[in-house]
């Protein structure tokens, strides 16, 4: 299947991504997702170390406000282009009105997130010390997921917390 309804998207090379690979046909029809998930969760974790990168080698040479706004000002035309380029996926162009409001939180929350990232690389914080901001997220949304979205907690999951804190606490007695 090449663009348009496929969920295509050209390049200017002319070449074809196409965005239906994400998904695996299935026998009534239908579409179940592939590696997708995965794949899509390590680029997210890549993006989230190269933003932890850029803050820090731009803390102290920039207002952290201006920084943020800078970062969202960019994100603006970024966002509409992946918009406009997926308005044919198999998602469709979903729209409503609680997760507008849920969205509208996230910006105010990356926003945030970019402001205390540049406030603490400004006052010394290392890069190589980030885990520690990983780990403070990952803690919360696994705490988050089990208390308030009913996901089921386990031998797996009270480990791996137990395995963040222990983490955490060695990176601090390493100096990091």
């Amino acid at each position: 299947m090449a663009g348009g309804a496929a969920g295509g998207v050209g390049d200017a090379a002319g070449t074809q991504i196409l965005l239906d690979d994400l998904f695996a046909p299935m026998p009534n029809g239908g579409r179940a997702m592939t590696m997708a998930p995965l794949v899509l969760a390590l680029a997210s974790g890549a993006m989230s170390a190269s933003f932890a990168l850029c803050l820090r080698l731009a803390a102290g040479g920039i207002n952290p406000a201006l920084g943020a706004l800078i970062v969202s000002a960019t994100a603006l035309p970024f966002s509409l282009g992946v918009f406009i380029a997926m308005r044919d996926a198999p998602t469709g162009v979903a729209f409503g009105t609680r997760s507008t409001v849920l969205m509208i939180l996230a910006g105010v929350f990356a926003a945030s997130t970019t402001i205390f990232g540049m406030l603490a690389y400004t006052r010394g914080f290392k890069l190589s010390s980030s885990p520690v901001v990983t780990a403070t997220q990952m803690s919360l949304l696994l705490i988050v997921g089990v208390v308030a979205l009913d996901e089921p907690l386990g031998a797996g999951r009270c480990l791996a917390l137990a395995l963040i804190v222990l983490g955490v606490f060695l990176l601090q007695r390493a100096g990091v």
